[in-house]
């Protein structure tokens, strides 16, 4: 007998959109079937409810350890499942960088309370220490310029590490802004004050040279990447010309808010690279909508609010909202949902090597999260699980509802709270 069966429309970012079974075992997908069979447990979805592949985020900062205080392992997997997301990629830039084997394991020793699966890329170190990483990693980061005191590193850095990490066949995660344009926006601007002024300070040329630098060097030595929070159209078209080497992410900010809207929100809005015109968000869209662009990520970026309405520093949270977004694309702005599932999901498990996630498929793991088109959420900070306690979306009605989140064959999360 299986333990679960869900009868609806499935969305595969492969198969499309189809009615079917889903007939569970423990934590895999056991069979896809026409008719439904006996289970311990069924869940029959309305027709306006779509079963999604369990989302993938390649990109968040889970602030531990070091940063405890602005998020930990625990209380952002609630926040993930809360979200629909049920494996996340983290980022190595902490207090003390994930730059080596050992470093990397006490935090995936860390990593074992959460309730979601977590893989961690891999930071910059010595030669040897990228080589002993490297088999333990999905991926690396590099900063091409200074983000939240990161060191960032100059181009000829930049070439030899890509070097290293194209000899381990590892893909790299590229944050790209130029640092010598940001220094001289930034010089130009130091005698103004206005609210916008962060976006001005590393403006669209910034990103757009380190995209085509990353370019270069990948090509160099046949390096596959990912440009992380991608943010102007220019970026996405070099992205599109280097396609057999390059993918792209973009995030939820990114293509809902423009730089003006500083002027109302401040620096909640903060980020690296920063908001852009209404231009160049429309872009976006335009790009994500015809498959230019690769991934949904949140850059999940927590900082209290008592930081960011004092030092300011740049990020955002983003893994509570993210199945609200989604079905702000899907409903507001007609993306079709097999694209949705290939940008949230399938996508990312390419990227990150992972074989058994990313589509609703016999003998893949049962990660899965339920959308309903009908009816409204209204985004509220006392109901999201973040350690942080915001969201830049506190307050705003979004399109839907989440129904639930199953993470390895079993309700994690339903109506809105994480079990």
């Amino acid at each position: 007998m299986f333990d679960l069966a869900i009868s609806g429309k499935i969305v595969d970012p492969i198969d499309g959109v189809y009615d079917a079974n889903l007939m569970i075992i423990k934590s895999k997908i056991e069979k896809i079937r026409d008719k439904a069979m006996q289970a311990k447990h069924s869940i029959e979805l309305a027709s306006s409810q779509l079963i999604f592949p369990g989302f993938i985020d390649p990109h968040v900062h889970m602030r531990e350890p070091g940063l405890e205080y602005k998020e930990d392992f625990l209380s952002g997997s609630k926040a993930a499942l809360h979200g629909g997301v049920t494996t996340v990629a983290d980022m190595p830039n902490l207090p003390e960088p994930i730059v080596n084997k050992e470093r990397l394991l006490r935090k995936k020793q860390l990593a074992n309370k959460s309730f979601m699966d977590i893989l961690h890329l891999g930071g910059l170190g010595s030669p040897s220490e990228i080589r002993e990483l490297a088999p333990f990693v999905p991926a690396f980061k590099i900063y091409t310029a200074e983000s939240n005191r990161t060191r960032p590193l100059t181009w000829n850095e930049i070439e030899a590490a890509t070097r290293l990490i194209a000899a381990e066949k590892k893909p790299i995660t590229f944050h790209c802004e130029d640092q010598e344009i940001n220094g001289k926006a930034k010089e130009k601007l130091k005698n103004k004050s206005y609210p916008e002024k962060h976006c001005d300070e590393r403006p669209p040329e910034s990103e757009i040279t380190a995209v085509q630098n990353a370019a270069s060097i990948c090509r160099k030595f046949n390096a596959k990447a990912n440009i992380a929070h991608i943010s102007t159209a220019k970026s996405v078209k070099i992205v599109s010309v280097n396609k057999d080497l390059m993918t792209c992410e973009v995030t939820p900010h990114h293509l809902f808010f423009r730089k003006e809207d500083m002027r109302k929100y401040g620096n909640l809005l903060k980020v690296n690279p920063p908001l852009r015109s209404e231009s160049e968000r429309s872009a976006l869209l335009r790009a994500l909508k015809k498959g230019r662009i690769d991934m949904l990520a949140t850059d999940h970026a927590p900082h209290t609010m008592q930081e960011k309405l004092t030092a300011a520093p740049s990020g955002m949270p983003g893994l509570d909202t993210y199945s609200n977004f989604v079905l702000w694309l899907m409903v507001k702005q007609k993306l079709n949902p097999k694209t949705l599932a290939r940008i949230t999901s399938y996508n990312a498990a390419d990227y990150l090597n992972i074989k058994n996630k990313g589509r609703i498929k016999e003998n893949f793991i049962a990660d899965l999260v339920v959308l309903d088109k009908n009816g409204k959420t209204r985004i509220e900070n006392k109901s999201l699980y973040t350690k942080c306690g915001w969201s830049a979306f506190n307050g705003m009605t979004f399109p839907g509802k989440v129904v639930c989140t199953i993470k390895n064959g079993v309700i994690a999360a339903k109506d809105g709270i994480v079990l």
